[in-house]
């Protein structure tokens, strides 16, 4: 049975967003103002989370802790910055777990991914169908880092009794995010790419099947799993996915802008497509997510509002 929402659950409470600069903390920090908080937001110029004292020291007096901080990027970043992501990652989990200890937090977010999935894995791929049921080799320093942080989190979670919160969400977009020549997700690129008239090339056939979530959706899903202390691993995603080259004619439709597609079947598609099992998101938080279609059309617009006043 779907949670309900529990109003006046963050009123007062003290959070700290770390890695609030970037996309999805950003909305962190602006959903948890608007519930009553009192918020710390911290980026990287204001905290070096890669510092165990100064995170220690910077996280004292809160109640709770979302971490959004991590090192992320395209897939071509993520494979020449193995070593950069898998060693900062890895800090930053341990020094925002120690700090939570040392200031006795007792509610921890870490944002998780649904990268940390095995190719292996049945579809839909179910919380537990993950590392522990379905290893498979993999040398990406970030799905090693997001691992890593999953079985550290557990461990302190066990051992000095705070509670740890693994959101795994799928692609997630929407308002905010970066868009152009420095994007690293594929739909704000698709809609950069159409509009300013580049061409969008896209690996193999463009059979690859993804899932989207709205940005918004994931930060009360996330909210939702503290507030009725569903705290360890949750999938979050809507139900629907879309092959790559139908979200590109998608958005291309959206825009009304014919797009320059161009397949480039020398390039492998990548992992093979991963669909999220949601059933544990209906159950234990009251999110409804939006649908694609619905998520574009509100990115599309604040895309044109930012940039194209």
């Amino acid at each position: 049975m779907t949670k309900t929402k529990k109003d006046g659950y963050w009123l007062n409470k003290k959070v700290a967003v770390t890695g609030a600069g970037g996309f999805l903390g950003s909305h962190f920090v602006t959903e948890l103002e608007s519930l009553g908080a009192e918020v710390s937001s911290f980026s990287r110029e204001k905290v070096d989370l890669l510092s165990s004292e100064k995170t220690t020291i910077a996280l004292s007096n809160i109640d709770v802790i979302v971490n959004c901080a991590a090192i992320d990027g395209n897939a071509e970043f993520k494979k020449n910055h193995a070593a950069e992501i898998l060693d900062a990652n890895m800090r930053i989990s341990s020094n925002v777990l120690n700090a939570a200890k040392n200031n006795q937090i007792k509610e921890v977010v870490l944002i998780s991914s649904s990268e940390i999935y095995s190719g292996f894995a049945p579809n839909p791929v179910k919380e537990t169908d993950d590392y522990r049921t379905f290893g498979g080799h993999t040398e990406s320093g970030y799905i090693l880092s997001k691992r890593y942080s999953e079985i550290l989190a557990t461990l302190y979670q066990e051992q000095y009794g705070f509670n740890v919160y693994l959101p795994r969400p799928s692609n997630i977009f929407g308002p905010g995010d970066h868009f152009g020549e420095q994007s690293t997700r594929v739909i704000p690129s698709f809609i950069s790419k159409i509009v300013t008239k580049m061409p969008i090339e896209i690996w193999g056939d463009g059979s690859q099947v993804k899932q989207f979530i709205y940005v918004k959706n994931v930060v009360d899903a996330v909210l939702s799993t503290v507030e009725n202390k569903n705290n360890g691993v949750i999938n979050i995603s809507t139900n629907e996915y879309i092959s790559i080259l139908e979200l590109a004619k998608k958005i291309s439709s959206l825009l009304d802008i014919e797009a320059d597609i161009r397949l480039d079947n020398t390039k492998s598609i990548g992992s093979k497509s991963r669909i999220l099992d949601t059933t544990k998101m209906y159950q234990l938080t009251h999110t409804n997510p939006m649908s694609l279609e619905e998520g574009l059309v509100e990115t599309i617009k604040w895309y044109k509002n930012k940039f194209y006043k």
